[in-house]
């Protein structure tokens, strides 16, 4: 088993803490959440009921999320982003 190195298990630390939003990035979400929303709406009233129909939703909400983390655990000391 691969040990891990000191900045690895910052990362670590830092990806599962939690994270309170700041002003800026209360603003952010909610951009990406009403973006992600109307998406959504679009797709539901524009295609048949479907697993591809599912599909396409769970994949906006997965985007929204991923969306959402990346504000959440930017650090700008780590231009590359963590654990990558």
């Amino acid at each position: 088993m691969a040990e891990l190195t000191e900045r690895q298990l910052e990362d670590l630390d830092h990806a599962y803490g939690y994270h309170a939003p700041t002003r800026d990035q209360i603003a952010q979400y909610q951009a990406i959440n009403e973006a992600a929303k109307n998406f959504e709406r679009v797709v539901l009233e524009s295609c048949p009921t479907s697993a591809d129909r599912t599909f396409a939703t769970r994949q906006i909400r997965d985007a929204r999320m991923t969306a959402n983390r990346s504000i959440a655990l930017h650090r700008p000391d780590r231009p590359g982003g963590i654990l990558g």
